[in-house]
């Protein structure tokens, strides 16, 4: 989805796609990308034809259209490493920075309600939102907690929102 949202279209064999992905054209990537674009096909996300091994993939607009500058766009593909350590893959980072920019800052969210939206693990999402908070300060984040009679703090999740201004690079 990352790749046709940049082009918009996408012709070529499963080799040409793991190129773009920079992993190696083996024949168990090249079979998770069939998978994956077979599943994308199946719940409408992308339109896919298949001619031989040509593969002509675009990509289904849906009523909703969430915009992000391609200098943001282009700075998230490029990062080469996360402020906490962790590493994490930019596509990962995309897919949350947008679900933040969907979501509402009114509307106390948890990791696990963006795991279910985006079937990515609870790990992923906190690396993914520290390279957004930290790095690129496109996020801002308040953190909703509750003191127990015992004294204990449990924390119940946060407001999260999108940020009108990333830092410079």
């Amino acid at each position: 989805m990352a790749m046709l949202a940049d082009k918009g279209r996408f012709k070529g064999n499963l080799s040409d796609l793991c190129r773009y992905f920079s992993v190696s054209p083996q024949t168990k990537t090249r079979r998770a990308l069939c998978k994956a674009i077979s599943a994308l096909a199946e719940q409408g996300f992308i339109n896919c034809q298949q001619e031989r091994n040509t593969f002509t993939l675009t990509a289904v607009p849906k009523a909703q259209k969430i915009e992000i500058a391609r200098e943001h766009y282009n700075r998230i593909k490029t990062r080469c490493r996360a402020s906490d350590g962790a590493s994490v893959a930019w596509e990962c980072v995309l897919k949350v920075f947008l679900w933040v920019h969907e979501n509402d800052f009114d509307l106390l969210t948890t990791n696990q309600m963006i795991e279910k939206d985006l079937n990515l693990s609870t790990g992923v999402i906190c690396s993914a939102k520290n390279v957004l908070d930290r790095e690129f300060e496109a996020i801002r984040r308040c953190k909703v907690s509750k003191k127990t009679w015992n004294g204990e703090i449990h924390t119940k999740g946060q407001h999260i929102g999108a940020s009108s201004f990333w830092n410079s690079e």
